[in-house]
């Protein structure tokens, strides 16, 4: 193998930098390897991706729905265009709202609505709208 100039800085610059650090104490990576460890999306088994707002508190204040949740309830409907606005009220059971949205491509007189109901700790939509590209 012939090593170019570029391959030797390549291989070089990260021992140089490697060289210039602090040693850590001993102790202190003890430390660090005994503290627990969240998974990170890159440690998942193929096959085991959470579903999106299964774990997710809900986010809104006084429990209705807020921007991201809508979009959320509003992700099977695989709009083109982005949902950004969205405004829910409580309707008249508890656990249902009446949500009024935009797409990113609306005019300003364009009305839209949706009827969601908490499901755990998300939200879900109660039946799919009728501009739903997918029905």
């Amino acid at each position: 193998m012939r090593i170019t100039p570029s391959l030797f800085i390549a291989l070089a610059v990260p021992l140089a930098l490697a060289a210039c650090g602090d040693p850590v104490d001993p102790d202190k990576l003890e430390e660090v390897a005994a503290e627990p460890t969240t998974p990170s999306i890159l440690e998942a088994e193929p096959g085991e991706e959470e579903a999106l707002g299964e774990t997710a508190e809900l986010e809104a204040d006084e429990n209705v729905p807020s921007l991201a949740e809508v979009q959320l309830a509003l992700a099977q409907c695989e709009y083109e265009d982005e949902v950004i606005e969205a405004t829910c009220t409580t309707g008249d059971n508890a656990e249902q709202f009446t949500c009024r949205y935009k797409l990113e491509s609306d005019l300003p007189e364009t009305d839209r609505e949706l009827t969601m109901a908490a499901d755990g700790t998300s939200y879900s939509l109660v039946e799919v709208p009728e501009d739903c590209p997918i029905q």
